[in-house]
């Protein structure tokens, strides 16, 4: 307890010192690039950049299941078909809709949607930024698909504006969410559709957006750490060395893709995982959400700045 109040007294004493130590980077010539699944869509550019310019033989993409709620993080519909679905309908007039739902705000506006039941309107709203169940009543029979339409993305100086549905009942019967009858319909600028499904993991996610951005498949693979041991970042470190004993013997040297205030504290996770024997080396990107010089002059910067100090002096103490 008495290290870990000195390096918070520390990290708001010297606040430019401490975020310096904490934006660890120290990249080592390696065939092996680790990516963290978590990294937010605008550090694609910048790796699918550092995976062009270097030899890279293997892209390691590691993260941690999904937590329960559907991420709709761009303009689209979420289309949940029932057609095919063994479900148990009331026999009353009148079916009964209910699904949970939040929202992330950006300039003070919540996600907004609409409900639409073959293809047509029966509700709509603007979230709330906790889960809110929200019903609906409709007519229609049979019902063959239920979308969920999300119709005001955006984003201001990285704070991006989501839509995240928790769950969904059709009379009393729950529509299970990850699975192959559930498509994601993005609406394009030129008002095209794609249409994709939800990928069974992050990794998996990160996977198929490199790909789009170029990257072969045959160069990379997806890990996911379902058994947590001490840390997420730790349980990680150990399946990648997992993997890389078991698919790359002779290697002795890896890099990992993070964000720069999480840098340190993944190269000390690795590090630790494995061993003298490894060198480790860190690529990180900057965090656009605050101010890497007055990181202490708004909420966000302190929440994110003080829970790394927080987790690296753990780390250091326990890993």
């Amino acid at each position: 307890m008495a290290i870990l109040i000195i390096f918070i007294s520390i990290a708001f004493l010297f606040p430019a010192r401490i975020l310096s130590f904490l934006r660890f980077n120290r990249e080592l010539s390696s065939e092996i690039l680790v990516i963290e699944s978590w990294i937010p869509d605008y550090a694609l550019n910048n790796v699918v950049d550092i995976i062009n310019s270097k030899d890279y033989n293997q892209i390691i993409i590691i993260g941690n299941p999904y937590t329960k709620e559907l991420t709709l993080s761009e303009n689209g519909y979420l289309v949940f078909d029932l057609s095919q679905q063994v479900i148990k309908f009331s026999d009353d007039s009148l079916h009964q809709i209910k699904i949970n739902m939040f929202g992330s705000s950006v300039k003070r506006t919540n996600a907004h949607f609409k409900i639409l039941v073959n293809g047509y309107q029966i509700g709509d709203g603007f979230t709330k930024n906790r889960p809110t169940d929200y019903y609906f009543s409709c007519t229609i029979k049979p019902i063959k698909e239920i979308s969920v339409l999300f119709d005001n993305d955006f984003i201001y100086k990285s704070h991006d504006r989501n839509l995240y549905i928790s769950s969904l009942f059709v009379d009393n019967t729950e529509i299970h969410l990850y699975n192959n009858n559930v498509i994601y319909n993005l609406v394009q600028p030129s008002y095209q559709i794609k249409s994709r499904k939800f990928q069974k993991t992050p990794a998996d996610e990160l996977c198929n957006k490199l790909i789009d951005f170029g990257v072969p498949d045959s160069i990379m693979v997806s890990l996911t750490s379902y058994n947590k041991y001490k840390s997420k970042t730790y349980t990680n470190a150990l399946d990648v060395l997992k993997y890389l004993q078991d698919n790359h013997p002779y290697t002795k040297s890896i890099n990992i893709y993070t964000m720069d205030i999480h840098s340190r504290r993944s190269w000390l996770s690795y590090k630790r995982a494995f061993g003298e024997k490894y060198q480790i080396g860190v690529i990180n990107f900057t965090n656009n959400e605050f101010g890497k010089d007055n990181w202490w002059k708004s909420w966000i910067g302190i929440k994110y700045v003080s829970a790394e100090v927080f987790a690296l002096v753990l780390a250091f103490l326990f890993l």
